[in-house]
């Protein structure tokens, strides 16, 4: 292979790269092939993972608030680690909103058909929401004088994805289910995750995780 088709191959796999660090992989696939994507799923998973009181941490006097916001980026990638365990596959972030960490499962289909029981992509975020939660116990140990709380809202139901823009990408997820669950978030407990009414829908599941679940 000639030296200009290494350069070429090392700038596409870099474009690549960059492009995996922005999309889910399913999705930076699409866009390769297509200018555009957009495209509704069913029963899709949604959580709002809230560090409640990081306003009340935050002190922009302090270093201009540099120390609080490189506390926060540890605790956020510690989080992100999760997303990396192959018991989530059916799990990805969406986005960071301030303290506030959004992510869905269900959204990769090829992913999905994959599991035997049709609803394991949801059971798979309440795990990962409780993971949060252990993983804020575990990062508030080494906290010498303030302790972080977070409030978890989670649901499901149709959503619509897609990416907006053509040179700076975002990619998002909307729908009732998102607000939903945008709402359960704001009018939670600490430590706890709120869920709607009709999570009898996936019933037994929940019976091992009622202390967890404070339910609206």
């Amino acid at each position: 292979m000639s030296l200009v088709c290494h350069v070429i191959q090392a700038e596409k796999e870099q474009a690549d790269s960059l492009l995996l660090n922005i999309l889910p992989e399913h999705v930076a696939d699409v866009l390769k092939r297509h200018e555009g994507y957009s495209q509704t799923y069913e029963n899709v998973g949604v959580i709002f993972a809230k560090i409640s009181n990081f306003d009340d941490f935050y002190d922009e006097a302090y270093e201009g608030g540099r120390e609080y916001l490189r506390v926060l980026n540890e605790l956020m990638g510690d989080f992100e680690e999760l997303f990396d365990s192959p018991k989530y596959k059916d799990v990805e972030k969406i986005k960071t909103i301030g303290s506030c960490l959004m992510a869905a499962a269900g959204l990769n289909k090829e992913k999905r058909d994959q599991n035997n029981d049709p609803k394991a992509h949801l059971y798979a975020l309440m795990d990962f929401s409780t993971d949060l939660l252990k993983k804020l116990i575990q990062f508030n140990r080494d906290m010498l004088s303030f302790k972080f709380e977070m409030e978890i809202g989670y649901n499901f139901g149709e959503v619509t994805a897609g990416v907006v823009g053509t040179t700076k990408l975002l990619y998002d997820i909307w729908g009732d289910a998102v607000n939903v669950a945008s709402r359960m978030y704001s009018t939670g407990v600490h430590g706890e995750i709120q869920v709607c009414s009709h999570f009898q829908l996936i019933g037994c599941y929940l019976i091992s995780l009622l202390l967890l679940l404070r339910v609206s």
